[in-house]
């Protein structure tokens, strides 16, 4: 359709995430930045941030993270105004990646309480990830208890998955937050 900014866009978006998966990030960049000026364009604020986070997957594959944390930072702040979890969620983990090669995972950390891991609706949304992230950051902070307990957390709630899933349980073990005793003193 002639006029089609959104579908232009779209493409646009697609083939970037081909040459993405090429490992030609240099074409990917170029046609995610037609994108991005579309969506910018039109006030496409989700595709907005949706372009910032694809520019920042790039420079991490780059190995460049200074770049990579500006636009992460970018797709973050749309993410949390426009109240997409899923967006923010993913951004949080890419800028992860991000602050722990550049050695400053006690930054992400300080992030991360932002976003108030422990909320039930994150959890439900993002199962195991969360606390997985969550391991990982305390473990490279050298917090080796806290990040035991994150782990045996972890491991808790995939149990109740699994028994959700075969047996048909209502409630999950872990879906009450008053079950999670402590975590809120990780942070």
């Amino acid at each position: 359709i002639i006029g089609d900014r959104i579908g232009e866009a779209y493409s646009y978006g697609n083939l970037a995430a081909l040459y993405l998966s090429q490992g030609k990030y240099r074409k990917a960049d170029d046609y995610l930045e037609r994108a991005l000026t579309i969506r910018m364009g039109i006030g496409d604020r989700s595709g907005e941030a949706a372009g910032y986070l694809h520019h920042g997957v790039i420079y991490i594959r780059r190995g460049e993270y200074d770049k990579a944390e500006k636009y992460l930072m970018n797709a973050l702040a749309i993410y949390m105004e426009t109240g997409e979890k899923e967006g923010a969620v993913t951004t949080y983990a890419k800028l992860g990646l991000c602050f722990q090669s550049l050695g400053s995972p006690f930054q992400f950390l300080c992030n991360l309480t932002v976003l108030k891991i422990s909320q039930t609706s994150l959890l439900e949304a993002h199962g195991t990830l969360p606390y997985k992230l969550l391991s990982w950051l305390l473990s490279s902070t050298v917090k080796p208890q806290e990040a035991l307990y994150v782990e045996e957390l972890r491991r808790a709630r995939g149990l109740a998955d699994l028994m959700e899933a075969r047996y048909c349980v209502e409630e999950q073990i872990l879906g009450n937050p008053q079950s999670w005793c402590g975590i809120q003193e990780i942070f």
